[in-house]
């Protein structure tokens, strides 16, 4: 039992002085108490806040930092990054995939983020097609999640269009392929893998406005966690095609933009 005595915490209740946190062998937090005398626990650097959420993942990217951070031309952009991210991913394994997100997820535990929802979309072999088992690379976010001790929240991403209008994916865009039922038998498989960890959960992350349509996102509504990822570069697209609020309503939500 490692004990921490910090001069101000911020706890449920607000800003607390003379906090001592107790943390037990497997680094969870065993107890908080304030008011308390420092004793013989180790002194805080400074003041402490509750462990931050990464809420927007995508582990794999991490790995190709430094390949886009320099603009080889004025016409740069998203979408020339997004190029060398499919370029990037064509040669990905899940076992590489693992040990990126463990890295990842070392990293972010390491600057004060305990917890991660991790929007995955990186479904399919390097040709597009499935794996043999459908979750192979959700597993291993779950693994590097277990292993590095960050909760974790996993969401497999519905990827089934290229562009507005229900456009066909894209070669490069293969690995992402998906439709309502793969996702939702995506989430079925992993259910055996999380069991009653109260560090894992569970939802789907329809991908965008671009790559779903309305009648897929009914097929995710019921009886799941629904995480929207509407991204900021469709917002002006959005705002020429529908108006300035526009909006979807998938059963009695409705997305705004």
């Amino acid at each position: 039992m490692q004990r921490i005595f910090t001069p101000e915490a911020m706890l449920p209740e607000g800003w607390s002085k003379d906090v001592v946190i107790d943390v037990d062998d497997r680094g969870g937090i065993a107890a908080v108490r304030a008011r308390q005398a420092p004793g013989a626990a180790e002194t805080a650097g400074g003041p402490v806040i509750p462990g931050m959420a990464n809420v927007h993942s995508h582990a794999f990217q991490r790995a190709m930092a430094g390949l886009a951070e320099r603009m080889g031309s004025p016409e740069d952009s998203f979408w020339t990054w997004r190029e060398v991210m499919y370029s990037f991913l064509k040669q990905l394994r899940p076992d590489q995939v693992g040990a990126i997100a463990s890295q990842l997820y070392c990293e972010m535990l390491k600057n004060g983020y305990t917890a991660v929802a991790e929007f995955h979309y990186l479904h399919n072999a390097p040709d597009g097609k499935p794996y043999a088992n459908r979750v192979e690379m959700a597993e291993q976010h779950l693994l590097a999640a277990r292993q590095t001790g960050i909760a974790i929240t996993m969401l497999p991403s519905l990827y089934a269009y290229g562009n507005f209008g229900e456009e066909p994916l894209a070669p490069a865009q293969k690995r992402f392929a998906g439709s309502p039922d793969s996702i939702l038998g995506m989430v079925s498989a992993l259910k055996k893998h999380i069991g009653d960890n109260p560090d894992m959960r569970l939802g789907v992350a329809p991908h965008s406005l671009r790559a779903v349509s309305p009648a897929m996102l009914k097929d995710l509504v019921a009886g799941l966690s629904l995480a929207a990822a509407i991204l900021a570069r469709d917002a002006g697209v959005i705002q020429n095609l529908y108006g300035r609020r526009a909006a979807t309503r998938v059963g009695e939500r409705e997305w705004l933009i």
